[in-house]
């Protein structure tokens, strides 16, 4: 793989306040979970270890990297491997949000005008999706349908929005793009 060497900064995940945080206090959570958060907020899921510690490799040399080398000057460059946690890790996620807005533009969306809505789910639902996440598909669903209503009684009975539903909770399971009631998914 080729870059241009004047262009890459590796990023210091260690510098990181959310990093140290985790480092810090990381096995004290696991230990006193089951008795000081399990009954308001449920078990803690598997997916959630798994997700901090691989956060704690993220982005570190001695946890595994590419080199890279630019064919101008031949000064080549590590670069570690991340952990491609999407929903926690701040440099991953970001990575996946503009890849995946990417997709869109140039696969999905028309060169037309569009609208950005952020729907929220209420107070009173949360801890019912928290325990039942299957719901969360029917949801965005629902929020589809409701907003092409919203559209068709604005413009006219024959309107067909497109409309692109982006679930954003604390899973990466959750992650579900609908367009027309048609299910996409953007390339990994």
């Amino acid at each position: 793989m080729e870059i241009s060497c004047r262009v890459y900064r590796p990023r210091r995940p260690r510098d990181s306040p959310l990093f140290q945080l985790v480092e810090r206090h990381l096995e004290e959570l696991l230990r006193v979970w089951p008795t000081r958060f399990a009954r308001p907020h449920g078990p803690l899921r598997p997916v959630v270890e798994r997700v901090l510690r691989e956060f704690l490799r993220c982005g570190l040399l001695e946890h595994g990297f590419a080199r890279l080398w630019c064919p101008e000057c031949r000064r080549s460059v590590l670069v570690a491997f991340s952990c491609r946690g999407r929903s926690f890790c701040p440099s991953c996620e970001k990575k996946r949000q503009l890849l995946w807005a990417e997709w869109l533009c140039q696969e999905v969306l028309a060169k037309v005008a569009h609208r950005h809505l952020v729907l929220t789910i209420p107070r009173l639902l949360r801890p019912l999706l928290r325990r039942r996440r299957e719901l969360l598909t029917e949801l965005g669903r629902a929020a589809a349908e409701a907003t092409s209503e919203l559209v068709r009684r604005g413009v006219g009975s024959d309107a067909r929005p497109g409309i692109v539903v982006s679930i954003a909770s604390a899973d990466q399971k959750d992650y579900r793009s609908v367009r027309s009631n048609r299910s996409l998914r953007p390339p990994r």
